[in-house]
């Protein structure tokens, strides 16, 4: 039996194919040449079946790096500077207005400054 080697060579936008026979297998001085023959189908069917667990794999990851991606831009979202510093803002003028009640009530003497301090 001869063995083959196909050779595609790209030259611009045509293809040459070479068909250059490699050696010469002799199936009685080489016993094991038979036996690597008959394996050859179940050896491409184990390549299928790790094409498909990778592919399959490869989905799955993707898919999951996708929600990943997704969330962590909803987080970003939800804790940017900009809205963390309007969150600090808005809270910085509730207690300050809080502040300006509580003293216009003590000045105001609806207040017992007993009362503020031990609400502190």
């Amino acid at each position: 039996m001869v063995v083959m080697l196909l050779v595609i060579v790209p030259l611009d936008e045509l293809f040459f194919f070479y068909i250059i026979p490699i050696r010469k297998i002799d199936f009685e001085q080489n016993p094991y040449a038979g036996e690597n023959l008959e394996k050859e189908p179940w050896i491409m069917e184990l390549r299928n079946q790790c094409r498909i667990i990778h592919t399959t794999e490869l989905v799955v990851a993707q898919e999951k790096m996708h929600e990943l991606k997704r969330r962590k831009e909803e987080l970003l979202k939800l804790y940017s500077p900009i809205l963390l510093l309007h969150q600090l803002q808005d809270a910085m003028k509730k207690t300050e207005e809080e502040s300006e009640t509580s003293l216009g009530q003590l000045f105001d003497r609806e207040i017992d400054h007993v009362d503020v301090a031990s609400s502190l």
